[in-house]
């Protein structure tokens, strides 16, 4: 009897060797891989790195942004955040947004939310100019945030100076909005429907701090001046790579 010439990778998960298949054209790749004996040797190690999280994250990312901003994004080199207990929401922001990414989501949540939105400046990308992350600076990135439907309460009662003080990685405006939309697009249904997410990774012009709720059935952009704090006011926590 002929031997199985794919004995040698019995040992390789099927989703690693269908995602490794996927992007090597299918069958041709098998062709050529079983002709090659130091190709295979080196396509077994490539095997044994794909992460297939990585790539079922990819997919609906990339798919994401196509279906609620019209873009087509490149998220091949983008790196995920180590994983971290209670942080179970990635959240990919892309550099495609362009050059007033602010504009760019706020347009998709008048279009998604079916113009049920209100924001306090008609141009947030120049009256939010400070913030932790930037696509237009930083390139794509990924973060992982809490996954919950209402902010942080771990957060509750602290101000967006305090949370600067501690040295505290939370979201920016743009974060917020994206993870708004995300969620939206996924569920149907909103974020922060009691409190308010602190957006303390940003800054307005005179140093107030954009804020977003759902408020009378419009997702609200707000803002408050930074040493505001009370209950319903919670910065959400983000982890970086």
């Amino acid at each position: 009897m002929m031997a199985n010439p794919l004995e040698e990778f019995k040992d390789v998960p099927y989703g690693r060797w269908a995602a490794l298949g996927h992007k090597l054209g299918g069958l041709k790749a098998i062709e050529v891989i079983l002709k090659d004996d130091e190709l295979a040797r080196r396509i077994r190690k490539q095997i044994a790195d794909v992460n297939v999280t990585t790539i079922i994250l990819s997919d609906e990312r990339t798919r994401f942004y196509k279906e609620v901003f019209g873009l087509t994004v490149d998220l091949s080199k983008v790196r995920l955040p180590p994983e971290t207990e209670g942080f179970g929401w990635t959240l990919t922001i892309a550099k495609e947004l362009g050059d007033k990414p602010l504009a760019t989501v706020m347009a998709a949540c008048r279009k998604l939310f079916k113009g049920n939105v209100w924001q306090y400046a008609d141009d947030l990308d120049n009256s939010v100019p400070t913030n932790d992350r930037d696509p237009r600076r930083d390139g794509s990135y990924i973060i992982r945030v809490r996954d919950r439907v209402e902010a942080d309460e771990e957060n509750k009662n602290l101000s967006a100076d305090t949370v600067k003080s501690r040295n505290m990685v939370t979201l920016t405006l743009l974060e917020r909005i994206v993870l708004e939309l995300f969620c939206f697009w996924k569920t149907g249904k909103h974020l922060d429907i009691q409190n308010t997410t602190l957006c303390s990774g940003s800054r307005n012009f005179d140093g107030g701090v954009p804020g977003c709720c759902l408020r009378g059935g419009e997702f609200e952009v707000c803002w408050r001046g930074s040493s505001s704090c009370r209950g319903a006011l919670r910065a959400r926590e983000a982890v970086l790579t």
